[in-house]
């Protein structure tokens, strides 16, 4: 009598992990609700994120968890990083974790490169955000605060002197597009300095626009 034969279960092994049945199994589920002990961070992670820890767990903590968490089948975190620190702070047990197969450990770690890079591509609209803020604020600026992640004196400056009589914002106050030289250069004023003395730099949003205002102000002198 013959027997029928029952397709074997592609493994999802083709990659740099897979290679034993844990890891085999995490790649099955793709999407898993993971003790955090389970976790390890990326040593070579090249971002400082210490300072931003407490923000993000005050975040999650007003608003919940959302997204997940980036993860080779070793463990080893390959994005998010702020959020595990975060939830580790808050005295959570589990987090939703992504399990990501690879071609090779580089590939890994140029995904989490190219993943903390990426925040760096966008900016503010300082108009729409001052019109976001004008109403909340006056309702509970502290609420407001909690609730958004932006500090009181960000939402002070946003609100500040900038519109015209007829409540539009005025000419002088709009966003400057500032050529890519410029960011560069100031990106790399602001880390040699925090190199030679020793100090560790914060992220790069929160200091660049007090770097190019620098810029702007030099300029503005050169024209006079």
């Amino acid at each position: 009598m013959k027997t029928k034969k029952t397709k074997r279960r592609p493994t999802p092994s083709k990659g740099y992990w897979g290679r034993n049945a844990e890891e085999r199994l995490r790649l099955r589920k793709k999407y898993e609700e993971v003790s955090l002990t389970e976790l390890t961070p990326w040593k070579e992670n090249p971002r400082f994120n210490e300072d931003a820890v407490p923000r993000v767990a005050a975040l999650i903590k007003e608003h919940g968890w959302a997204g997940t968490i980036v993860a080779t089948p070793d463990g080893v975190i390959r994005a998010g990083h702020t959020r595990y620190a975060a939830v580790m702070m808050l005295g959570w047990k589990t987090v939703p974790v992504h399990w990501r197969n690879f071609p090779s450990k580089q590939a890994a770690e140029d995904y989490a490169l190219a993943d903390n890079k990426s925040g760096e591509w966008a900016d503010w609209d300082s108009a729409k955000l001052r019109k976001l803020f004008a109403n909340r604020s006056k309702v509970n600026p502290v609420a407001l605060e909690r609730s958004t992640g932006f500090q009181r004196q960000e939402i002070d400056w946003i609100q500040g002197p900038g519109e015209g009589t007829d409540g539009e914002e005025s000419p002088a106050e709009q966003p400057l597009a500032f050529p890519k030289w410029m960011e560069t250069a100031a990106r790399y004023g602001y880390t040699y300095a925090c190199r030679v003395r020793h100090k560790r730099p914060k992220t790069w949003a929160l200091i660049k626009d007090r770097e190019l205002t620098k810029f702007h102000t030099w300029f503005q002198q050169q024209e006079k």
